[in-house]
């Protein structure tokens, strides 16, 4: 192992000069042969004689100053050194641009207020003990240096110790490494060689034979056809059943025309269900899209009058014909959550204005009969709802009422005992009234009234 070369134990006293003026100068450098480390050092350096040192400009490795110094960061700056208290210094990471090498030639300074002792400093290899060795006395304190080759451990680093508190200043003007390390300058490339005389090109080989054409392999055996699946059931016959009444039962198949549609019914006892695209009813044919007006004809030219015949007497009057069909209308609508509402004869409207949703009476009729169907929908409430004709805004004595309190059961009335008449301009409306009116169910409805 290389340890401490070229101590001294001899200072140089340079107790005129300020801490804050000391330069970085070079110095000299030991004979030739101590600088490839020979003699005595290889001993010391455990036989190891193959170093050779490479010198740089002078770089200050460590400061410790506070005041005055480089302002270089811990371990290279400050603090300064404490008694006793050995400090690594890493000089392969400074920012001096050396390799970890294996020994340095450094310059060493103590500085201590003039008077105060340090009386040695030491510095060796950073994985071993401390030799014994020292590189510097200041017996009288004050600004004092000297040079030394000090090895370094195997990362390149060196320790140092003090047996008293003061600042300590390091330069580096060169380092020693192995020779191995030291690649000398590339020589110059010689000329080129004289180009061979190419051989002569052979002659091409016959072309090989073909190979035997492979046996062609064996028709896969052909797959089974599948077996055609059972025919469906043969849906029911439709039986038409004429125009849809809120009266009549209808069974799985039976149609019936309503609104300009016809609907086919899906399941048997069904009745007063309105009919629609849904169940219990199925669209059966649309109503289709009404046709364009034709072009009006011309108008013929009147032809002359004729005289006035005598008048003849008066003929017997005939019999009384039969009444033609009834008039139908069909409202369905919700309730609301007011207790009174109005609807008209026709459509989903209801409103609390009778005004807003009365029908009014395009031809002269009697009121027979009023149905009336509903069905909770929605969350279950018991509710008491009465519907009552309304004529001109007065109430008529037809009236039918019905209770729910059962979800999706569909509740169904009639009153065809109290008939009235009206004629053309006349308003009709149906009111609805409900017992419910804090947390009424959402009913589903339909009035349908006949007038002859």
């Amino acid at each position: 192992m290389l340890i401490v070369v070229g101590a001294s134990i001899s200072s140089t006293l340079a107790q005129g000069l300020h801490p804050d003026t000391i330069p970085v100068k070079n110095w000299p450098l030991h004979r030739s042969s101590e600088q490839a480390m020979g003699d005595q050092n290889l001993a010391l350096a455990g036989g190891t004689s193959n170093l050779v040192f490479v010198a740089i400009t002078p770089c200050r490795i460590v400061d410790t100053r506070t005041e005055g110094g480089s302002g270089k960061p811990t371990p290279f700056g400050p603090p300064s050194l404490v008694a006793g208290q050995a400090r690594v210094v890493p000089i392969g990471l400074s920012n001096c641009g050396v390799p970890a090498a294996s020994a340095y030639s450094l310059n060493f300074i103590s500085i201590t207020p003039l008077g105060q002792t340090v009386a040695w400093i030491a510095a060796w290899p950073d994985d071993t003990t401390w030799p014994g060795t020292v590189i510097l006395n200041a017996l009288q304190g004050g600004i004092v240096a000297n040079s030394a080759l000090v090895a370094s451990g195997a990362d390149g680093g060196i320790q140092v110790l003090s047996t008293n508190n003061g600042d300590l200043v390091i330069d580096l003007n060169g380092y020693y490494v192995q020779a191995a390390t030291v690649q000398g300058p590339t020589g110059p490339q010689g000329p080129p060689g004289n180009t061979g005389i190419g051989g002569a090109v052979g002659p091409p080989g016959p072309p090989g034979t073909p190979g035997p054409a492979g046996s062609q392999g064996v028709q896969g055996i052909q797959g089974v056809a599948g077996t055609n699946g059972a025919l469906g059931p043969i849906g029911p016959p439709v039986t038409f059943q004429g125009t849809w009444s809120i009266a009549t039962t209808y069974s799985t198949g039976d149609a019936v025309f309503f609104n300009g549609s016809s609907y086919i019914s899906l399941s048997s006892g069904n009745i007063a269900n309105i009919p629609s695209s849904g169940v219990p009813w199925a669209l059966l044919a649309q109503q289709g899209a009404t046709g364009l007006t034709g072009a009006s004809g011309s108008n013929g030219t009147n032809g002359t009058n004729g005289t006035n015949g005598a008048q003849g007497p008066q003929g017997i009057a005939g019999a009384t014909g039969s009444p033609g069909p009834p008039q139908m209308f069909v409202a369905q609508f919700s309730n609301i959550g007011a207790a009174t509402s109005f609807a008209g004869l026709n459509g989903p409207i209801t409103n609390q204005t009778i005004s807003a949703v009365a029908t009014i009476m395009s031809s002269a009729c009697t009121f027979n009969a009023l149905y009336i169907a509903g069905t909770i929908t929605g969350s279950v409430a018991p509710d008491v709802l009465t519907f009552t004709l309304m004529k001109n805004g007065v109430a008529t004595t037809m009236t039918a009422s019905m209770s729910l309190s059962i979800a999706g059961a569909t509740v169904i009335s009639t009153d065809t005992s109290h008939p009235f008449s009206a004629v053309a301009g006349d308003s009709v409306a149906i009111q609805v009234f409900q017992t419910n009116t804090v947390a009424p169910p959402l009913v589903r409805m339909s009035a349908t009234t006949q007038c002859q």
